[in-house]
């Protein structure tokens, strides 16, 4: 049934870019059936070595490493409602030309939900909420090293099924606001997602990212930089069998303000259950 086949697409559609958000995971409009759950393990390897200033344009010559390992796991509780939660390890290296900074502990750890307001054959809509306790690791776009907080997010969710020739796919959009703790400023985020199954063994993934904060200056002694980000990421997920995939993808950043350039790789393995 072709609105099976792309309900599970899009309940997989999740990806770990722990680096902007979280890690603020990316995952589709789609809500789990009650009792069904799905778990992904990821590694992220990251590297900048340029960034964007405050006027838009590449400069310094930072030196950004970062090893991560995350698990992003989703529970169906009730027929329009699922239980969301993450979190990442990370190992970072930074060197702004200034001052060196190294961590290795626990990044943003977060738990929410997904309640489902509409669901047709083509289409549906929903909404999350997700309690953040943001690590003392490399959260950008915090734009403060290892600053550590508490913050809460509001996202919206839409997902429409599509045909491309003879291949069924997905499109996926979101919107979401995190308000943060400690004078912090707000942050807005926007995703924007497809995926095609090319056959019954290969799913591609295509994404972008866009996340922002004004900054403030509320706490002269630490202030927070505005930063803008765009980024852009493609991989595939291949099924080893019915319940299990592994993940290879890559993503770089277009263009951004007092944020670094980065470049990475991503593995993961996708488990439903």
């Amino acid at each position: 049934m072709v609105l099976g086949k792309i309900h599970c697409v899009l309940a997989w559609a999740a990806t770990l870019i722990l680096f902007t958000q979280p890690s603020s995971a990316w995952a589709g409009a789609w809500t789990l059936d009650p009792g069904k759950s799905q778990i992904i393990s990821s590694v992220i390897i990251d590297r900048a070595d340029s960034q964007f200033g405050p006027d838009l344009d590449r400069d310094m010559s930072p030196n950004f490493t970062k090893f991560e390992t995350g698990l992003y796991s989703e529970y169906g509780l009730l027929p329009n409602l699922t239980v969301i939660g993450q979190f990442a390890y990370q190992t970072v290296s930074f060197n702004n030309g200034v001052e060196q900074t190294n961590f290795d502990g626990f990044g943003n750890i977060s738990l929410g939900f997904r309640y489902g307001l509409y669901k047709s054959d083509k289409q549906v809509a929903s909404v999350e909420v997700h309690g953040i306790v943001n690590g003392g690791g490399e959260d950008i776009p915090d734009g403060d090293f290892g600053r550590g907080n508490v913050s809460v997010e509001f996202r919206g969710l839409y997902g429409r099924n599509i045909k491309l020739g003879s291949k069924n796919g997905f499109l996926d959009a979101q919107f979401a606001v995190r308000p943060r703790l400690n004078n912090d400023p707000l942050e807005w985020r926007a995703d924007l997602g497809a995926g095609v199954q090319l056959s019954d063994k290969i799913l591609v993934l295509g994404q972008g990212f866009y996340t922002q904060n004004n900054g403030t200056d509320r706490n002269p002694f630490d202030p927070v930089l505005p930063t803008k980000s765009i980024k852009a990421q493609v991989s595939a997920v291949y099924w080893l069998r019915s319940k299990y995939g592994v993940q290879i993808g890559a993503f770089k950043s277009l263009w951004g303000e007092n944020i670094v350039d980065e470049e990475a790789l991503l593995f993961g393995f996708w488990q439903r259950f």
